[in-house]
This record gives C-alpha cells, sequence and structure tokens, in this order.
C-alpha cells in the first residue's frame, strides 16, 4: 500500500470503528431509558403544539396527572395528596369530565389527618345547569362512622358513634326531615315539614309524642306520654307554649283527672274523683 493510501486508508478506519463505539454507546443509552425515565415534569403535546397529557408534582409530595385540555368539556384528572381547600387537608381524588356529567372520586383526611372520607360523586351537566348530583360519601374517624347518600337537594345519613345509631332523612326543597336514633336512652323518631313537627320517643320508663314547633326554642302544641309508673297523660297548649288543658291521673290516689287552664295559664279548675 502506498503511503498516500494509508493517509487516507487508516483514518478512514479510525473513524469508522469510532462510529461503531459511539453506536454501541447510544443503543445503550436508549435502553437504559426505556427502562428508567427521570424527569421533573412529562409533557406530551399533539402535532398542533397543544398539551394531551401532563405528570406534574405538587408542593405535597404528590402529582398531578391530566389527560386532555383541562379549559376544555372533556378530560380525566387524577391528583394524588392534593391540598385543594388549602388548610392542609390532603386528598387522592380521580376526575372523568365530559360535555354532558362527570363522575369524581376523591379519599383522604376530613378532619385535619383525625378521619378519612371516601366521595364518589356523578354530576349530569346540560350546558348552562346542572341537572343532577348524586353522591355517595363514606367518612370515619376515631369516634364514628358514616354513610351519606345526595341526589340534588335530598339527604340520606347512616351514622354510628359512641352514643348510638341514627338515620337522617332530609329534603331542603320541601324542609323535611326525619330522624330515627337507638342510643342508651332508647330510641327516638323525630318528623318535620317545615312547621309544626312530631318527636316520638321511647326508653325503658315509657313512650311519648310531641307536636310543636321545634327550632331553638320548643313550643309544644300537644304532648302524650305514657309510663309504666303513672300511666298516660294528654297535655293541650295554646300557639304560645302556654298549658291549657290536661288528661291525666291524679298522683297519688291514681284517679283520673281533668285540668283546664285560664287563657294566662295562671289559674285553673279542675274534675277529679275525691
Amino acid at each position: 500500500m502506498l503511503k498516500l493510501e494509508r493517509w487516507i486508508v487508516y483514518p478512514l478506519l479510525m473513524l469508522s470503528l469510532f462510529s461503531s463505539l459511539v453506536g454501541i454507546q447510544v443503543i445503550r443509552a436508549q435502553q437504559e431509558i426505556l427502562d428508567r425515565v427521570v424527569a421533573k415534569e412529562l409533557v406530551v403535546v399533539n402535532e398542533q403544539g397543544d398539551e394531551v397529557f401532563s405528570v406534574r408534582p405538587n408542593n405535597n409530595g404528590g402529582v398531578n396527572l391530566l389527560a386532555g385540555q383541562k379549559d376544555s368539556e372533556e378530560y380525566f384528572e387524577v391528583r394524588v395528596l392534593d391540598d385543594f381547600l388549602g388548610f392542609g387537608l390532603l386528598n387522592t381524588s380521580m376526575v372523568l369530565q365530559n360535555s354532558r356529567d362527570s363522575f369524581y372520586v376523591a379519599v383522604g383526611s376530613n378532619d385535619f389527618d383525625t378521619g378519612t372520607t371516601v366521595r364518589l360523586s356523578r354530576s349530569m351537566y346540560d350546558g348552562i345547569n346542572y341537572t343532577e348530583d348524586t353522591a355517595v360519601v363514606l367518612e370515619t374517624n376515631e369516634d364514628q362512622g358514616a354513610v351519606t347518600l345526595l341526589r340534588n337537594n335530598q339527604k340520606a345519613l347512616l351514622g354510628v358513634d359512641a352514643g348510638g345509631a341514627h338515620v337522617d332523612l332530609i329534603d331542603f326543597d320541601t324542609e323535611s326531615v326525619a330522624v330515627m336514633g337507638a342510643d342508651a336512652d332508647g330510641p327516638l323518631l323525630l318528623l318535620i315539614q317545615q312547621e309544626p313537627g312530631v318527636v316520638l320517643a321511647a326508653n325503658s320508663e315509657g313512650a311519648g309524642m310531641a307536636l310543636g314547633l321545634i327550632g331553638n326554642d320548643y313550643v309544644p302544641y300537644l304532648e302524650l306520654d305514657g309510663t309504666i309508673s303513672n300511666g298516660g297523660s294528654l297535655y293541650l297548649y295554646n300557639a304560645m307554649g302556654g298549658t291549657r288543658g290536661i288528661l291525666s291521673s291524679e298522683e297519688g290516689t291514681g284517679n283520673g283527672g281533668l285540668w283546664l287552664y285560664n287563657r294566662t295559664g295562671t289559674e285553673y279548675q279542675s274534675l277529679t274523683y275525691e
């Protein structure tokens, strides 16, 4: 081989060998990237450059995942350890949203890390207003547990705590409330539709029913009770809650008696057996 040819061939051979080694390293690097990807943020865009998928960390040690565009009517979002309200309550949630309805699941703490809440909800949207909103909420902490069903302005709650168990049924449109409870004092049934309301209660000593205005200040209209020791009694009241009549048995003798009060409730006449 001529000296001139050597000066041409040898550099070409070295260049070829170097290219081969570099190619092997590139292949190895590609394999390592496929096995493990390390990034602060992952964003996928379409041909127009719009974000269609993203994974971003949040400030709470969690991550937010979004598929689709948040400002559009269709997207899928997952938030892990996200502080929704800014009060230190970390939740994990999943939202599936389209132009007509959305499905929402949230799991997290509901009382500054003392309890846990699981919420599943579905909302129907007609483009202007939400036409239907339903949800199931499971809550638990050290002292109590509850299951709540929600649909628009109706609510049904089943709860258990140290005092006992209770069921609450509420219709906010008609202001109707029904509460049934059972605890150490006995069962209780409360029925209210605006006003007046009805209360039914019972325990080991007796049972009773009350009809009246049930609010911050209870104003009775009618009370009926029966006890093991004293029998039955009927109490009548005026619109202000003043006593107007009592039908009962006389304490001590056990004889029946009728007591009628004047309009001020300061005087009365009675009819009893001597």
